[in-house]
């Protein structure tokens, strides 16, 4: 697992974060003590990516609510986070799908995560909620690159759709309706 290293002044603030994730969370209010409080955004970002669930969870939940391309923050983790992805479980993979599809991926990265996306799509195993996500990042990378048509149609073989759900299969025909 990647680790982010911080500076020992920072537990006090690792344990009120912590605090703060757990039990039912006031969305609106974390998104302001976070506004509020910017240096704990990198603290919020070590709880996503080195907690196990539930809190690890709750905090990739929390950083996709206030994830935005611009954010410096993210331009900085996120090399660690594409690298990290396949190490989390399937709820976490999902909310880190999420938030990548926010941001604005390197070229570099972009590869490492459409692999890891092909994994999971090709994994039926995987919940199909997770398996939607993986594959409208696959989608995105169509959009950008449209000579992966001919491969991504490949995974759209009735053994990978027709074990998702009757509503993410619904999601899955509206997405692919772009590939025609």
């Amino acid at each position: 697992m990647a680790y982010v290293h911080l500076p020992y002044h920072h537990i006090f603030i690792v344990v009120d974060l912590k605090s703060r994730l757990e039990g039912r969370i006031d969305r609106q209010a974390l998104i302001k003590y976070l506004k509020d409080n910017p240096q704990e955004k990198v603290v919020l970002f070590d709880i996503a990516v080195n907690e196990d669930m539930p809190l690890g969870w709750r905090a990739a939940w929390m950083l996709r609510h206030i994830a935005s391309p611009n954010e410096p923050l993210f331009k900085t983790f996120l090399p660690m986070a594409v690298n990290s992805i396949h190490l989390f479980d399937d709820s976490k993979q999902r909310e880190w799908l999420k938030i990548v599809s926010k941001l604005d991926v390197p070229q570099e990265l972009q590869g490492i995560l459409y692999d890891h996306c092909v994994n999971v799509w090709l994994d039926i195993s995987k919940h199909a909620a997770l398996r939607i996500s993986a594959f409208q990042w696959i989608a995105r990378m169509v959009s950008i690159y449209p000579d992966l048509i001919s491969e991504v149609k490949l995974l759209m073989a009735p053994e990978y759709v027709d074990a998702l759900t009757p509503g993410i299969q619904g999601t899955f025909k509206k997405l692919i309706k772009v590939f025609d």
